[in-house]
């Protein structure tokens, strides 16, 4: 059994180092060359300042209404936490997932796990 897990743990590392390497390297920086070169200066008809505030934290109602606008019967990811459940959060659990985002958005630090996404398997296509 030890010997199944261990390989199976092998196959998730191979297959993440595949992906985070097979468009040439991982995560560095390197110089925009050819035609894509122009495409990306800076273009003086917009505005440079456009973006200064992207990285703000939102105002609390405005996170009450990123909340109200998700859309149901989405699939819930590795938390289990759907949507709906946010929906439906008391006042308390809201101000603290609020201040919880807020400090994340400042620190600029987003948790590991919060970065896993998964997508259900289609059930019509294994007819088991």
């Amino acid at each position: 059994m030890i010997i199944w897990v261990l390989i199976h743990i092998k196959i998730l590392e191979e297959t993440n180092r595949h992906f985070q390497t097979v468009a040439g390297s991982v995560n560095r920086k390197k110089p925009i060359q050819g035609r894509w070169k122009e495409q990306y200066k800076p273009q003086p008809h917009i505005n440079e300042n456009i973006y200064s505030s992207i990285m703000d934290a939102p105002s609390y109602d405005e996170w009450l209404d990123i909340i109200r606008q998700l859309s149901n019967g989405k699939a819930t990811g590795p938390s289990g936490v759907s949507n709906e459940m946010l929906k439906h959060l008391s006042d308390d659990c809201n101000h603290i997932l609020y201040y919880l985002i807020c400090k994340i958005i400042e620190l600029g630090f987003l948790p590991k796990q919060w970065k896993e996404a998964t997508k259900p398997l289609e059930k019509h296509l294994f007819p088991c």
